[in-house]
């Protein structure tokens, strides 16, 4: 089987796509792909009646809330397009659970932030990523990271005592590095890894300082 299709088949049944849609995304029959969206279903049972009692909830109240109790309000819940309806219901809590999740992390972050006096500063959050600004500096870069991953990633105690929640699945994280947002180096989280990266940022900054100019810099 595919990625493509495994990507496909996956998210679209979570957010209530219509099978002829995912069979016109996959180019495979209407049947064929009612039957992928079942099989997901059925290989996923409590997934599959998590989404569910979403649905009924929103037709029921007009309303879904997030894992962490955040209630959201819709006002389409009872519009004639039931499946668009449908979708937006599912959409809704898991998306937000991940701006949830984003949101605490970045409270954590700055609590730990001011706690130990860093020179850090948390210059913004959006639905699912943090940005952290620091000095050019490796041992902050690495202290950084460490507050990240506790932040963001060793959270399942948080998690718990907080919301009843209990983390099944590890949380993970992306890195993006860089002196400009329009060009970060992606980092794996391999720690041999990181040292290369700083480095190649170090030489951006001298050349930036010097008077080169971004475009030049970023062509080379």
């Amino acid at each position: 089987v595919s990625n493509s299709l495994v990507s496909h088949n996956c998210f679209g049944s979570i957010f209530g796509q219509h099978y002829k849609t995912l069979a016109a995304l996959l180019g495979i029959r209407p049947d064929e792909a009612q039957e992928l969206q079942a099989i997901f279903l059925q290989e996923f049972k409590r997934a599959g009646q998590w989404l569910t009692d979403i649905e009924t909830q929103a037709m029921a109240t007009g309303t879904v809330m997030t894992p962490m109790g955040r209630v959201r309000h819709l006002a389409d819940a009872y519009a004639r397009n039931e499946g668009a309806g449908n979708r937006r219901a599912r959409n809704s809590p898991i998306q937000a659970a991940s701006s949830d999740t984003t949101a605490l992390a970045a409270w954590r972050m700055q609590t730990m932030i001011e706690d130990a006096g860093l020179p850090f500063k948390l210059i913004n959050f959006v639905h699912d990523a943090v940005t952290l600004a620091i000095p050019l500096d490796y041992d902050c870069l690495t202290q950084s990271v460490e507050i990240m991953n506790e932040s963001m990633v060793n959270i399942d105690e948080f998690m718990k005592e907080e919301f009843g929640i209990d983390m099944i699945v590890p949380m993970e994280i992306d890195y993006d590095i860089g002196v400009r947002w329009g060009h970060l180096i992606d980092w794996d989280g391999v720690e041999s890894n990181l040292r290369p990266i700083f480095d190649r940022c170090v030489e951006w900054d001298r050349q930036l300082r010097t008077g080169e100019k971004w475009h030049d810099i970023a062509n080379e």
